[in-house]
This record gives C-alpha cells, structure tokens and sequence, in this order.
C-alpha cells in the first residue's frame, strides 16, 4: 500500500491507499447487480470519468467526478455480512469489451497515468478554458476539476490522488465496500457494441452486462 504514495515519481504530502468510495445503500440502487450466494456485486459503467470524495474548502465531504483520461471506469459495490469469509482482489475482475479481457489497471500505475495527463500543454490550455470539466455529483451542477491530477477551490484532492483513494480497496469482506476499477482503453468507447463486467471471486464466475 505505501508504494502507492510514491509510485509517481513524488511523495504525497498524506500517505494515499485505496479506501473506495461511500457505497449506495442496497445493491439495486446500481443498474447492475447479481446474487453471489452470501454476497451482493454490483455496478455501474462511468465511462471516462470517476467518483471520488473529497474535503472541500470548508473541510466537508464533496464528492466530485473526475477525468479518466484513457482509463474507463466501472464503479463496484459489494454488499457483505461482516462475517463472510471471502477475499476480494482486483484480480477477480476482467471487463470483456466486445471479445477482448481486460484486467484492472493497478492505481499506483492509473495515477501515474493521469499525472502525465495532467502535464500536457494541450490539456493544460483545456484547463484555463473551462474545455474539461466535471461534475459535482451532489448538486448535479458542474465544478472545476478540469483535467487529471488539477486541483480546484472547492476539491482539494489532486485527480491521480482521488484515482488511487478511490480505487476499490483488497482485503477480506467485511460489510459493504464500494470503489472504483479502472481499465486500460484507448479506443473509442462509442464504437464499442458490447461491454461486460466479470467477477471469478466465487464458485462460478458472474457476468454483469453493462452495454
């Protein structure tokens, strides 16, 4: 977990780890989801973009979308009794895009990723025009996030930080988690005919159909 902080080339002020994102309250308010004998999967495609939670100014909650730049993004939640006995890792997860498996992309390696992004003059120029930008999804209105790793008045979490942070945690199920995958596409998304979420983590493998 502590290479996550640094696998970007510079130490973060805070030590950031995956610790996923607030979970819906039940497993239908997803618009995927599936029965796993003690356990719930859901899920929702996020295309390029991803939630994260962050202080804002006034040191409160915001939660706010971000840029993914060429990662999609499918947002999981898993509902758990706290004492069930099983195992999550990212390695239980593949997203099948038409006939292709692709695996997660591990966060330290998403974040350096998105701080690259965030160094081209390109999408710095973007920035100071407002022509990327996200949305607060509280309020449904749009904020300024504009661009991978850029930081704004009210989200103080840098874009490559909320990646790792948000990322859905490993470890033993204890309850109900929810966090983000992030898979490695730089293909066009509109092009793309059918997109499916597959999780090995129990006896049977469990497909959830996204598109």
């Amino acid at each position: 977990m502590t290479a996550f902080a640094t696998a970007w080339g510079q130490p973060s002020q805070k030590q950031v780890v995956p610790s996923g994102i607030p979970a819906r309250p039940a497993a239908t308010d997803y618009p995927q989801h599936a029965d796993l004998r003690q356990i719930q999967i859901a899920s929702e495609y996020m295309g390029r973009s991803f939630a994260a939670v962050s202080p804002g100014k006034n040191v409160r909650q915001k939660t706010a979308l971000f840029d993914a730049d060429r990662f999609i993004v499918v947002e999981v939640g898993i509902f758990a009794p706290k004492d069930a006995p099983a195992e999550l890792n990212l390695s239980d997860f593949q997203l099948i895009v038409d006939r292709q498996r692709l695996s997660p992309t591990p966060p330290g390696i998403v974040a350096a990723s998105l701080r690259n992004a965030a160094a081209d003059p390109l999408r710095r120029r973007l920035e100071s025009t407002g022509g990327v930008g996200n949305i607060d999804v509280n309020t449904g209105k749009p904020g300024r996030v504009p661009a991978p790793g850029s930081a704004s008045n009210d989200v103080i979490l840098r874009g490559w930080d909320a990646a790792v942070e948000s990322s859905l945690p490993e470890g033993k199920l204890m309850g109900t988690r929810a966090g983000n995958l992030f898979f490695s596409f730089p293909g066009k998304t509109a092009k793309v005919k059918s997109m499916v979420l597959e999780y090995s983590g129990e006896r049977e493998p469990i497909q959830l159909k996204l598109r």
